[in-house]
C-alpha cells in the first residue's frame, strides 16, 4: 500500500469520475385511485391530474396542490391513455375495449361525448391548438383524426 504524503502531479491531472449515488428521493405521496391505473395527463396549468383505471372503468382526478382525488369519472370499457386540450377545458381518454374515444369536460368532470375510431383505441394526443385529437387503434391499424370542435372523425 502506498500513502502519498505530497500530492503528486500525476494524480491531481486525472479526473475520476463521480460516483453516483444509488439512494432514490421518496415519493411526496401516494394517492389511492382505481384498478389498474395505467395513463396519467396533467392540465396545462398542473393544477389537476386525471388517471386513467383501465379495470374499474374509471378516471380519477388528482388536485396537485393536495395529492388527493377530488373526483371519479364513470367511463367506457377500459380507459387506457388520456390527453388535456391546450386550454385545459377538455380530457380525452382512450376506451380500448369499447373502441372509442372519450371527451370529458374538465369543469363538470363529465365524459359529454363518445367518438368510434376502431377496435382498441389506445394512444391520444392533442394538437397544440386544441383544433384535432389524433388516436392511434391497435387492433384496427389506423389513426383516427378527431374534429375537436365537432366530435367526429
Amino acid at each position: 500500500m502506498t500513502v502519498l504524503t505530497r500530492p503528486d502531479p500525476l494524480l491531481a491531472a486525472v479526473a475520476l469520475p463521480r460516483q453516483r449515488s444509488t439512494v432514490l428521493p421518496s415519493a411526496d405521496a401516494t394517492i389511492p385511485v382505481g384498478s389498474s391505473p395505467l395513463g396519467v395527463a396533467l392540465a396545462p396549468d398542473g393544477e389537476r391530474g386525471y388517471v386513467t383505471n383501465r379495470a374499474s372503468n374509471t378516471i380519477s382526478v388528482i388536485d396537485t396542490a393536495t395529492n388527493t382525488a377530488t373526483a371519479t369519472i364513470a367511463a367506457g370499457g377500459g380507459p387506457t391513455l388520456p390527453a388535456v386540450s391546450p386550454d385545459g377545458t377538455r380530457a380525452y381518454v382512450t376506451l380500448f375495449d369499447d373502441g372509442a374515444l372519450g371527451v370529458i369536460d374538465t369543469a363538470t368532470n363529465t365524459v359529454t361525448a363518445t367518438i368510434a375510431v376502431g377496435a382498441g383505441a389506445l394512444g391520444v394526443a392533442v394538437s397544440p391548438d386544441g383544433a384535432r385529437a389524433y388516436v392511434t387503434s391497435q387492433n384496427a391499424n389506423t389513426l383516427s383524426v378527431i374534429d375537436t370542435a365537432t366530435n367526429t372523425v
